[in-house]
């Protein structure tokens, strides 16, 4: 029997869409082959108690809300992963429910919270989710890790700990469960560094360095970073930048008043990104394409790196493959803090609406769901895709030479993950201002006083 996830993919940001969209139940808007690699719902065929076989009528359909719009192309370890949960489960029916990107997720997701039309299971970023769950809207999943003790074990402690990034709460309600371990850096092309004579970064290369690798390939006509400012999130590696000049340190007293977006630390930081832009480190149409065309150019050639992370280490295997490379980013002298460090985040997690505890069935199914996502059967496809396992170290043999090269930076000695991405674990609003402001310096649009400046009134927007 053939599983393909059934999809309904949201195109608006109306409420009256959202609810027709997850009211219909049949229709489907395009072919699986065209869209999100969902699938086809399946009916489970049983026996009666004559042994006449039929048709079963009480299967559960579950909803899971994704952010992209072409699953089984954009996250195939996930695509993957909702497959072995089908076969393995077949009373459950999923009923994917996509939006085109993060920030349309967000909306959507608030929207339907609004409305009361949720999805069962859905990926939302912390802060919005945050505020769904002390709006009642979200389920306390500690309830999950008692029922999975297995799962508990795994990642209670390390899962109630990261209280900074709208997981938990302060009392220990869990709010949201692993998605994905975010593992981002920069990308390199090995035969571009070769061909130009040029280093190849490794973890301690110093700003300095880069800088110098910056201008040889400038030089020559080619683009050292390849970013693009339409997808305003994409500048994950210089998230990690920002930790290493005291992102962290200086956040608590952001919150309360004490300290600011506008400090020395952070100034400094933003002329970092601006020497990069003046030494010719980012393509010249950098305002004008997106993220994915940003791959599509580091791809073909056209950039030594690229901002990114594991989500994109099966495609970056297949166009660069032995020439593949990962790197955290350079250290900086004036830095505040320990600089050997890179993003390794559990953020943006699965959250389960509130409404899932009022159905028992529906209860059983969604909780039944999260053991297998959290499962070592879901870790072992996870790798060998390319991505990291999130509560096991599954024995596979892994012949992804670019997901070799990331685990190689992993285990640098010395070195250790940063456990919260900057951009998730403030508002939405200041989070927007700090893409905002990182791109605007990229591109030559803010200075670096500018940038912080454009932050610090987000967060007093907030605080007022």
């Amino acid at each position: 029997m053939e599983y393909v996830l059934k999809r309904k993919l949201t195109l608006a940001l109306s409420i009256i869409m959202i609810i027709s969209m997850l009211s219909a139940c049949g229709a489907s808007q395009s072919s699986p082959s065209e869209s999100a690699g969902n699938v086809a719902a399946n009916t489970p065929v049983t026996k009666d108690d004559s042994g006449t076989t039929s048709t079963e009528s009480d299967t559960i359909t579950m909803s899971f809300g994704i952010h992209v719009a072409n699953l089984q192309n954009q996250e195939p370890q996930v695509y993957e992963v909702l497959q072995s949960f089908m076969a393995s489960n077949p009373d459950i029916v999923l009923d994917i429910v996509a939006t085109s990107n993060a920030d349309e997720q967000t909306t959507q997701m608030k929207l339907a919270a609004e409305s009361g039309m949720l999805p069962d299971v859905f990926w939302n970023t912390p802060s919005s989710s945050k505020e769904m769950f002390d709006a009642g809207y979200l389920m306390d999943l500690s309830k999950f890790l008692d029922y999975d003790e297995k799962v508990d074990a795994a990642i209670g402690d390390s899962l109630r700990s990261l209280n900074e990034d709208g997981s938990v709460n302060e009392d220990g309600t869990v709010i949201g469960l692993p998605y994905q371990k975010l593992v981002t850096g920069f990308w390199l092309n090995k035969d571009i560094f070769e061909e130009y004579g040029v280093d190849i970064p490794h973890s301690g290369t110093t700003f300095e360095e880069f800088l110098e690798m910056v201008k040889t390939f400038n030089s020559n006509g080619v683009t050292t970073i390849s970013n693009g400012a339409k997808t305003p999130y994409s500048m994950w590696a210089f998230q990690s930048a920002w930790v290493r000049y005291g992102f962290l340190d200086h956040l608590n007293g952001i919150r309360d008043g004490s300290d600011s977006f506008v400090n020395d630390d952070f100034l400094r930081y933003f002329e970092r990104i601006d020497q990069l832009r003046e030494a010719g480190a980012f393509p010249s149409n950098i305002t004008t394409q997106d993220y994915f065309q940003a791959k599509e150019a580091f791809f073909s050639g056209n950039a030594a790196m690229l901002d990114s992370g594991q989500w994109d280490s099966s495609e970056i295997d297949n166009a660069l493959g032995e020439a593949s490379g990962f790197w955290w980013g350079p250290t900086f002298a004036d830095g505040v803090g320990d600089q050997r460090v890179g993003m390794q985040a559990f953020t943006n997690n699965l959250r389960v609406s509130a409404k899932v505890e009022e159905d028992p069935a529906k209860k059983d199914a969604v909780f039944r769901f999260l053991s297998h996502w959290l499962s070592e059967e879901a870790d072992t496809i996870r790798v060998n895709y390319g991505t990291n396992p999130l509560v096991s170290n599954p024995n596979v043999i892994v012949e992804n030479k670019a997901y070799s090269a990331m685990m190689e930076a992993m285990s640098d000695e010395g070195w250790s993950g940063i456990p919260l991405q900057p951009d998730q674990i403030v508002a939405e609003s200041v989070k927007s201002a700090i893409h905002d402001a990182v791109y605007g310096v990229m591109s030559g649009i803010y200075t670096p006083q500018q940038a912080c400046e454009t932050v610090q009134a987000a967060q007093e927007r907030v605080m007022n």
